[in-house]
Order: structure tokens, then sequence, then C-alpha cells
């Protein structure tokens, strides 16, 4: 079972081909070389990149080769966006709690700023970026995160990543969201050849059948008129309120805006204004009552909603536990 994703960052979750394509054809035409039609480059561009260059502009030294290149790309960078799957993918991933790494021949700098613009980067233990031949760092990869290589696989859009997986021993997923053409990825081997990144949490570890709590309010202390005899709920008395809350899209990623995630305070005023609401004879109602509060006017995926209540001699409380999954 796939555990371990170490992925490909152009076309595989990002859509850069354009970007690619223009800054590409900046450097043959600074050289007077023919620019590429789209077609042409998706037939010709390949990876590791220095033997493309090799091929075709043989003169000219890397180093300077790679300047121009740099220095054109970012100029057409905005084309660049993240593929439709991406987002949801890293976010079921995470939910998974699959391990995350990638490994690119994308300098690193614009994986830096990439990862940062689209809020990316937190979803990932590792960014390897700048990998002239991938076949050749993939193992060390695997073997300084502690990865088993039947439990991890690489996923990329070229014939190069599934050669870089078969040399790392690790299972290779070809995406058809990139640059090569599905034939000419069907003919490196690859174990499976995906449309996108979308479906591969399908075929790896599956989701735990225990939720996985993103906020936990612990003992939130809250008055109530609450007891079966009717003299005792004439008079409150403070339960205590514990939460484990999964929220929709997980934690990572959230670039530092409380949109993207539940507001605990707001959640924990929402419980307040619930228990004043009106007497109860069971803590059984209240904790059923504060579940439905959480997961339909709080969005959460899900919540164990904890009600303890301080009402036996030589006993600290009885607490009772309810679960609602959305």
């Amino acid at each position: 079972m796939i555990r371990n994703l170490i992925l490909d960052w152009s076309g595989t979750l990002v859509d850069d081909f354009t970007a690619t394509l223009i800054a590409t054809n900046v450097v043959f035409e600074k050289f007077g070389k023919e620019a590429f039609t789209t077609e042409e480059f998706r037939r010709d561009f390949r990876l590791p990149y220095p033997d493309f260059y090799k091929e075709f502009l043989p003169e000219i030294e890397l180093e300077q080769l790679e300047v121009i290149f740099k220095e054109a790309f970012l100029e057409a960078e905005h084309l660049v966006q993240p593929l439709a799957p991406t987002r949801e993918f890293l976010r079921q991933a995470q939910r998974q709690g699959l391990r995350l790494l990638v490994l690119s021949s994308m300098n690193e700098e614009a994986l830096q700023r990439q990862g940062e613009a689209f809020g990316l980067t937190p979803f990932f233990e590792a960014i390897y970026g700048g990998v002239l031949d991938k076949r050749r760092t993939m193992i060390e990869v695997v073997q300084d995160h502690g990865l088993r290589q039947e439990e991890t696989a690489y996923v990329g859009d070229m014939v190069h990543d599934i050669h870089a997986a078969q040399a790392g021993g690790l299972t290779a997923v070809a995406v058809t969201s990139g640059y090569d053409p599905v034939d000419r990825l069907a003919q490196a081997g690859p174990n499976m050849i995906l449309p996108n990144v979308g479906g591969l949490p399908d075929f790896c570890a599956p989701v735990s059948s225990e939720p996985r709590p993103d906020i936990v309010v612990n003992k939130l202390r809250v008055p109530v008129f609450i007891g079966v005899p009717d003299e005792e709920r004439e008079k409150s008395q403070d339960l205590k309120i514990s939460l484990q809350i999964e929220t929709r899209d997980g934690l990572l990623g959230l670039s530092d805006d409380l949109a993207g995630t539940i507001d605990y305070y707001q959640v924990t005023e929402a419980i307040k204004e619930l228990a004043a609401s009106r007497p109860r004879k069971l803590i059984e109602t209240l904790a059923e009552e504060i579940a439905d509060l959480v997961v339909d006017q709080f969005q959460a995926r899900s919540v164990q909603v904890k009600v303890e209540k301080p009402i036996l001699m030589n006993c600290e409380g009885v607490v009772v536990a309810v679960t609602k999954t959305r």
C-alpha cells in the first residue's frame, strides 16, 4: 500500500507549459534559432534538460542558457497556475496521513515563489528543486527521509520521471496532465497511468476510520439549566464541554487567512448561546445539539463532543460523548 508520494512539480501539480515554452523560445531566438511551435516543443523537449540543450545548442554553455531562461521564465511566470485537481488532491492526501515530498528540475527560486504564491508549500515535508538528473537523486531522497521503497511512489508527467522512479525502486505513476503524451509515457513502462493527480488517493493508504481532529477545545465551562428532576433544572450548574473538530480542508495552506479554518472563538460563543437557550433534562441531548451546531453551522467535517457533569459523589464527573460526521 502506498503511504508516501514524491511528486514532480511542472505538469504534475502546476501547469507551466506555456511559460516554459515562451522562456525556451527566448533562449533559442537569442542564439539565432527558430522558435518552437507547441507541437514541436512537446515532440522535442525532454529531461534531463541539459541533454535537450546539448542537442540543440551544443556550442553554448549551460550556465549561460540557464541565466537567460530564468529571466524569461520570470517574465512569463504569471501564466503558471496550479492544475485543477491539485489543491483537493493535497487536502485528501493530508486527510489520509500520506507523506508528501517534491522532487523537481524546476529551479529552487521558482519553486519557492510558486509554492508560496499558491499556498502549496505547507503540504510538503520537503521540496527538492534544481535536480538535473532525478535518477541520481531519488535513492538519496528515499534514504534521507526513511521511506520504504515498497510504500513509496514517484509521480510525474515525463518519461524521465518514470525512469527516476524505476531507478529508486519505487512505484512509477505517470500523469498525462503535463508535457509528454500518453503513448510516450506508456513505452517507458510505468506501473500506472492516470489523467492527473486527482485519482491518486484511491491507490494509497485508506483514510483512518478515526476522526483526525484539527482543533481541540478542552473543558469549556458553560452554565446550563439541566437535570431530570424539576428542582434540579431551577438552578444553573456548570458543565464542561470538550470538542475535537476535524475541519473541512485541514489546517495546511491557510496563508494566515481565518476564512480557511473554523473560528473556535465563534464556536464557543455559539455553544454558550445554545446552552442558555432553554432548560434540558439530559446532557446527551445537549451533546447532540452541539454536534449538530458545529457540523451544520460551522461546516466541520466531523466533531466529537464530550459533555461532563459533576453529579455523582466520589466521582469527578459523568461524561457523555457524541460524534457526528458530515
